[in-house]
């Protein structure tokens, strides 16, 4: 039978096995190294790797923006940009050149064609125009068939007249080139402009009238424009 003194000394005993172990276990004088697993390097590396690339990654930058246009704004135009030509102008004409000729009612050559500037007989019928006697002593300018005239009065020079009006013709004789009554006429300068019969145009002036001999200045435009500007 174990007496009170056995039972003790086997508690001390117990007692001083149990705190040798943990002591033992905890403080060995080295540490235990943490156990590192196959998935542990793995989850290492790839953390590395993806510091390594953040580091290599430019920033984002925004590409230019360009601010917005004006709404108001006018499109660019190129500083004195010329507008095109259209491409059928044609080109300024220089100016023609008027003739002066000559009409003898006592001999009898009073008509003309205006194309060629040719005085022909009175007799001749196919005439732009045709000095004539309206009435005794009152000669007169007769036009010849689908010829027509504007009379401009004398206000602008015969030289300033430059191009022929689109309206404001008839068949009329022509009467006001002078006043008075033969011999004492007196010329009014007025400018006369024809449009003929194959629809082109011509200016004329009766600069003098002596005897039944009168002088003319004539230009006839050839290319069907209103173009009648005459050099001086």
């Amino acid at each position: 039978m174990m007496t009170k003194r056995m039972l003790f000394l086997l508690v001390a005993a117990l007692t001083v096995t149990a705190c040798g172990d943990d002591d033992s276990s905890a403080d060995t004088g080295t540490d235990t190294p943490d156990v590192v697993t196959d998935a542990d390097a793995d989850a290492d590396a790839d953390a590395d790797a993806d510091a390594d690339a953040d580091a290599d990654v430019e920033p984002d930058v925004p590409p230019d923006v360009e601010p917005e246009a004006d709404a108001d704004a006018e499109p660019d135009v190129p500083p004195d940009a010329e507008p095109e030509a259209e491409a059928d102008a044609e080109p300024d004409a220089p100016p023609g050149t008027a003739t002066e000729i000559e009409l003898n009612m006592p001999d009898g050559d009073t008509a003309v064609t205006v194309a060629d500037y040719t005085v022909h007989p009175n007799t001749f019928t196919e005439f732009d125009f045709n000095m004539m006697a309206c009435a005794p002593n009152q000669p007169c300018v007769d036009l010849g068939v689908d010829v027509e005239a504007a009379d401009l009065g004398n206000t602008t020079a015969f030289h300033d007249v430059v191009e022929a009006p689109e309206t404001g013709y008839d068949t009329t004789e022509l009467v006001s080139w002078r006043t008075g009554t033969s011999p004492t006429w007196t010329m009014t300068g007025n400018i006369y402009v024809l449009r003929l019969a194959d629809g082109t145009y011509a200016k004329m002036e009766i600069l003098s009238a002596d005897a039944g001999v009168f002088e003319i200045l004539l230009y006839h435009q050839p290319d069907g424009s209103r173009n009648i500007a005459t050099a001086p």
